[in-house]
């Protein structure tokens, strides 16, 4: 069978084929008090929770401090837009792995072309990546990419 042929609607819909070859999903999450076994409260850490499945994402020291994915990338679409960049016909693609401990978004901006050393105009890709199990801090790239993989083995 063509993988390609097999996820189309994905690519169609996505631009991409997500990790969990599902669709992108935002969850609601939660810093938690942690307890030992005599369900006293452990202190110095929280636990970082899927409130939405209740699942474990990662245990973090008091200082961690959690921004949600929607909340750093909506900060970052706020000074992209402020940036004068042509953004018409701009592509955003999100996606996750790790049961959403780790997330990858692209956005593609056609306007605005890096010229390679061989004369090919490639399209201006901001890569921005963030984690709610300590992976990486919020970070972002940019440049003309031919591909771009992001599932942590390439």
């Amino acid at each position: 069978m063509d993988v390609v042929a097999a996820y189309q609607d994905k690519l169609d819909a996505y631009g991409y084929v997500p990790i969990d070859h599902d669709k992108p999903n935002f969850f609601p999450v939660d810093l938690l008090p942690c307890f030992d076994g005599d369900r006293n409260e452990l202190p110095g850490v929280k636990r970082l929770v899927r409130t939405d499945t209740n699942e474990l994402l990662k245990i973090h020291s008091d200082s961690y401090g959690l921004i949600s994915y929607e909340d750093s990338f909506a900060k970052f679409d706020e000074e992209l837009q402020k940036s004068g960049l042509d953004t018409k016909g701009m592509m955003v693609a999100t996606d996750m792995s790790h049961n959403g401990g780790r997330c990858f978004r692209q956005y593609v901006l056609p306007q605005h072309l890096v010229n390679t050393p061989d004369g090919e105009g490639l399209a201006l890709r901001f890569l921005m990546f963030n984690s709610y199990d300590g992976s990486t801090k919020f970070r972002g790239r940019a440049g003309g990419y031919h591909f771009v993989c992001a599932n942590t083995s390439c």
